[in-house]
């Protein structure tokens, strides 16, 4: 079962990584092909293929800003896909709906500066345009409450940082000794 949900978490990653590649005007089609190991199911390789294929056909949409409502929309797809695999439930967040997973509220909380990304704290604010207006500039936002549960949510961050896309997740649930929000790099095994 544990291997079964981590190739299904590298289909995720993919599949966001190269949205977020696209979302900075690079080419796709060659990150997504044959530096990839695929092992196990027909099943997984199909979705696989499924989520590289749509990634690589959506990549061509360039546009002059990093991030755009048509890449937004798309990313809102492929989280509802996600979601129903996974037998999740994600909420796009923005600033006119943050989150309330574990009482927070991001992205209104960015302003607190009381999160640390991959243990850093950097300046860090609401971009839906993508544009380098902090160190962490959020161009989307999801989160999963598990029904309201204070264990088993978590918050993805979609990000581009130094020109380059990267995804933060936090499944922190309660508070920190440093009084932080910390926040991973989603990290693609391949």
């Amino acid at each position: 079962m544990k291997n079964a949900h981590n190739k299904i978490t590298l289909t995720l990653l993919l599949g966001l990584c190269t949205l977020l590649l696209s979302a900075c005007g690079q080419n796709t089609t060659n990150a997504t092909s044959s530096n990839t190991k695929t092992t196990g199911t027909s099943s997984n390789t199909k979705k696989y293929s499924t989520a590289k294929s749509f990634y690589s056909k959506n990549s061509s949409n360039q546009s002059s800003s990093v991030w755009n409502d048509t890449k937004d929309d798309k990313l809102a797809s492929f989280m509802v896909t996600w979601g129903q695999t996974m037998k999740q439930s994600y909420t796009q967040c923005t600033p006119d709906r943050n989150t309330t997973y574990t009482g927070l509220h991001y992205p209104n909380d960015f302003s607190d500066n009381k999160t640390a990304f991959s243990n850093h704290k950097l300046s860090a604010g609401w971009s839906p345009d993508g544009s380098n207006k902090y160190k962490v500039n959020v161009v989307a936002i999801y989160e999963d409450t598990n029904g309201g549960s204070t264990i088993g949510g978590r918050i993805y961050l979609f990000t581009i940082q130094d020109h380059t896309p990267i995804v933060y997740y936090t499944e922190q649930n309660q508070g920190t000794p440093d009084g932080l929000v910390h926040l991973n790099l989603l990290k693609i095994q391949v």
